[in-house]
């Protein structure tokens, strides 16, 4: 693995960009060599705090991304609060608090960043769905964690983004996903900064959010065809949202141990290679089976890292799911 890739990992300083009609940042396409790829438009903002791989994995391939791919789809449940049973709102089952409760935040981050990927590929009837998803599978649950750490609620502008996503009012659609992003920041603002740059209190989170994509992409494929294209949309947008979330600590990693997380790195590369554009390539590149492995693999990497437990089997707060109740995706 060559020294730049490592970098661009580790990050190279700390970026702020907007999602909105104006300036964007450029960066390198996801499928291609992370040091040695071509500049594209970024098509995401991603959390505030950003460092070199979320700049690099922030959507660059998003308007090449939503176009081939077949597959029907399948209507999704609901899920339970943070730290709730069933879907979504079970990723964070077993980890603290605040563990489940940044996990739904970027669970959040995962549905707005494929939908606008998808939205800004001139899908925007595709895209609806994913930008109603952080409402209908996620909110219910997360509101009281929300309500209880002294946040503002922001459903109205999550309800207000996904009208404005089936209006194709794209300066709209900019407009209200920063201010959608700009809330899920506040509210990450929540847990303490001491606490969200531990890699011991992030990476559990991180394997959690990988756990859950590869359970959307086993919904996703069934006996070697894409079954569900939703499915696997959510799936690419939770395993860039873990790795967006594993830059955030990824020069702490470096320096505690430089060739381990050089492993994490291959085997994270590794695993994405599952998700070559937005939509599903007509033959999937794994099997469900091989992204469970390649995600064990990755878990067993990043395991070495977290040296303290921050608590778990707390089930958080919340509870009550969403809409549809069982069904839902697994975590």
């Amino acid at each position: 693995m060559t020294n730049n890739r490592v970098k661009l990992w580790v990050g190279l300083g700390a970026f702020v960009f907007a999602a909105g009609a104006g300036e964007h940042a450029a960066e390198p396409a996801a499928a291609e060599t992370l040091a040695e790829a071509p500049a594209k438009t970024a098509t995401y903002a991603p959390p505030r705090t950003m460092t070199a791989i979320q700049l690099a994995s922030a959507g660059g391939e998003g308007g090449e991304g939503a176009e081939g791919g077949e597959g029907g789809e399948g209507g999704e449940g609901g899920e339970g609060g943070e730290g709730g049973e069933g879907g979504e709102g079970g990723a964070g089952a077993g980890l603290s608090a605040d563990q489940g409760y940044l996990t739904q935040l970027m669970l959040m981050h995962g549905h707005l960043r494929i939908g606008k990927e998808i939205f800004d590929a001139g899908k925007p009837e595709d895209a609806v769905m994913h930008f109603r998803h952080p409402v209908e599978e996620i909110y219910a649950g997360l509101a009281p964690a929300l309500e209880s750490r002294g946040v503002a609620g922001f459903k109205g502008e999550l309800e207000e983004l996904a009208e404005h996503v089936e209006a194709n009012d794209a300066s709209k659609v900019h407009a209200y996903l920063d201010k959608v992003l700009s809330h899920v920041d506040s509210a990450q603002d929540a847990i303490a900064p001491s606490v969200q740059s531990d890699p011991s209190f992030v990476v559990p989170v991180v394997v959690a959010l990988l756990k859950q994509s590869a359970a959307e992409y086993g919904a996703a494929i069934k006996d070697g065809r894409v079954v569900n294209v939703a499915e696997y949309q959510d799936s690419r947008g939770f395993v860039w949202a873990g790795r967006d979330l594993l830059g955030s600590v990824a020069s702490r990693l470096y320096d505690r141990d430089a060739h381990d997380f050089e492993e994490v790195v291959e085997k994270y590369e590794d695993l994405m290679q599952a998700w070559p554009n937005a939509m599903p390539p007509h033959d999937p590149v794994m099997t469900p089976s091989e992204v469970n492995a390649a995600v064990s693999l990755v878990e067993l990497e990043l395991n070495g890292f977290v040296t303290e437990s921050y608590g778990g089997e707390q089930g958080g707060e919340g509870g009550e799911g969403g809409e549809g109740g069982e069904g839902g995706e697994t975590g």
